[in-house]
């Protein structure tokens, strides 16, 4: 925990934790895990394909899930490294991209926000590898150009 407090301007140390949560997430609304562990309590995932998660791999032909790399990933900064999820399906930290029905780019920040869970134009905010930020689409976020580390 002390790694993770963060001075304010005015010298104050708060807890760094709130860092992982985006101030307009309902964290309340948070799901529980299909484990059953409690509901995640912070607003972003991590593209599953970049931190050996078997899930992830299953659905790719190469199967490569062991020691995974930062150097591997192929274009960075047209690679998504981190998700906005939405509060509807964030449940354990990991974006698995092909599973838009449990992992859900948030439309939170969109100007024309949607109670429901719709895989379109609605705009989400990423981090990409190269550590820069923007807004994408769902779609974009769905397609393995922007997701995929080795393509």
């Amino acid at each position: 925990a002390p790694y993770l407090s963060v001075a304010s301007r005015s010298g104050s140390k708060s807890n760094g934790a709130s860092i992982f949560r985006c101030p307009s997430d309902a964290v309340e609304l948070h799901q529980v895990n299909l484990a059953g562990r409690p509901p995640y309590p912070f607003s972003y995932s991590m593209n599953a394909y970049c931190c050996d998660n078997g899930r992830a791999y299953a659905h790719l032909a190469n199967n490569s899930t062991k020691n995974f790399k930062i150097g591997l990933v192929r274009k960075p900064s047209q690679k998504i490294m981190l998700i906005d999820e939405s509060e509807k399906t964030v449940n354990d930290g990991l974006w698995v991209p092909e599973a838009y029905d449990y992992d859900q780019l948030a439309d939170r920040h969109h100007h024309h926000h949607d109670d429901q869970l719709q895989n379109d134009g609605s705009l989400g905010n990423v981090g990409f590898f190269d550590g820069h930020a923007q807004q994408v689409t769902r779609l974009d976020a769905r397609n393995p150009l922007f997701w995929d580390p080795l393509q």
